[in-house]
């Protein structure tokens, strides 16, 4: 079912529901190839490739919207995919429309032809969602670059009078290496302390019998290989040990990745790495390729194994090998949204994120407004006493 309205030459449109998604998949994809110039932040959460499967098999008990805006040939230019689920907030629970994917989405910004049509589409689908959706507090729009297109097209709607005034959280911290200005460097750019590790781990392991670590774009033949590699790697490893951190041992979140990967790989949108000892995989990190960069996404390795910094011997050949493999960028992605990321010891720069939310004009949005300042105070107060103490 789809609402529709127009203003000036552009139709907008909101529609629920899985085959509103698959219908619009090309234009949406489409959108996200004409702002593929920016390689500094990915767009593949962004796209059908993850947001098809993920509203497949991850939004029990949410519902999905898609808020779009298109010429009167059709042509879209500009999307906003959006689900309507409870989230918490300051330890409570609230019902919130926040962007589709989340809380697993990396960066998002909100596919557009023009820096016009998405403020076009955030007001609209602000006033569309006010009139016509009902039960929701706020808009959560998480892993949002602060200075990117989404931010500033908030910042003039609010100006304007048109949209809420945000509450600004931190999100994602993420490392990112640039292969070419890594390798373009006089010398070793590595620590002497990395250097030392990598080559103890090394020296282990080929102590323990014959290593390969390659790492390489995978194909439709091997697919099933490397996926049961991983499941069986993640079984034998701490998030198989922990139970609840798994995400290949069935389940919904499973058989959604495997559909991503069953849609990535023929176009070689998949890579891994691999630690084999005598032939055996003991060790497997593997992420999505968008353009030139590859996006962490899982990594883990056998627990028996844990003192071989298999980790780190991994990550040493992707960085070392893979511009091999058409690569520039190695992004730790959803790998790592802490900032602790060991690609942050190779000394690149760290891609941080906002989350903005925008409380709904009411009594629901107005205890929201509440308890995101409640949220703030408490986390001036711990900035506070932790520079107090490192005073002291």
């Amino acid at each position: 079912m789809a609402d529709n309205a127009q203003a000036g030459e552009l139709q907008f449109a909101c529609a629920s529901g899985l085959e509103a998604l698959r219908a619009a998949a090309p234009g949406l994809d489409a959108l996200l190839a004409g702002a593929a110039a920016d390689a500094t932040r990915p767009s593949f959460f962004a796209s059908s490739n993850w947001l098809i499967p993920w509203a497949s098999h991850c939004c029990e008990g949410a519902q999905v919207f898609l808020f779009t805006a298109a010429l009167p040939d059709g042509e879209l230019v500009a999307a906003l995919p959006m689900a309507l689920q409870p989230v918490r907030l300051g330890g409570t629970e609230t019902t919130a429309l926040t962007i589709l994917g989340w809380p697993v989405t990396d960066n998002f910004e909100l596919p557009a032809r023009s820096a016009a049509d998405r403020a076009a589409l955030l007001r609209w689908a602000w006033q569309h969602a006010r009139r016509k959706i009902a039960g929701w507090s706020c808009w959560m729009l998480r892993e949002i670059d602060e200075q990117g297109p989404t931010a500033q097209a908030v910042q003039q709607l609010v100006a304007a009078g048109e949209l809420t005034r945000p509450e600004v959280f931190p999100a994602g911290v993420t490392p990112v290496l640039d292969l070419e200005a890594f390798h373009a460097e006089d010398g070793d750019p590595r620590t002497k302390k990395q250097v030392y590790r990598i080559t103890k781990f090394r020296r282990k392991l080929a102590r323990a019998g014959e290593v390969e670590v390659p790492f390489w774009r995978v194909r439709p033949d091997e697919l099933e290989q490397v996926w049961q590699n991983a499941v069986s790697i993640e079984s034998r490893s701490w998030k198989g040990e922990d139970g609840d951190a798994t995400a290949l041992q069935g389940g919904a979140e499973a058989t959604m990745l495997r559909e991503v990967w069953e849609r990535v790989v023929p176009a070689e949108q998949l890579a891994c790495c691999e630690v084999h000892l005598d032939g055996q995989p003991l060790a497997s990190h593997w992420g999505f390729v968008d353009g030139d960069r590859f996006l962490s996404f899982h990594m883990a390795y056998d627990n028996e194994y844990r003192s071989y910094g298999l980790g780190s011997v991994m990550l040493e050949d992707m960085v070392q090998h893979g511009r091999e493999i058409g690569l520039r960028w190695i992004d730790a992605s959803r790998g790592n949204t802490a900032g602790t990321h060991i690609l942050g010891q190779y000394g690149g720069p760290i891609r941080q994120q906002v989350q903005l939310v925008l409380p709904r004009r009411s009594l629901s949005g107005l205890w929201v407004r509440m308890r995101c300042k409640a949220r703030q105070a408490k986390a001036r107060r711990a900035e506070a006493e932790a520079a107090a103490a490192g005073k002291a």
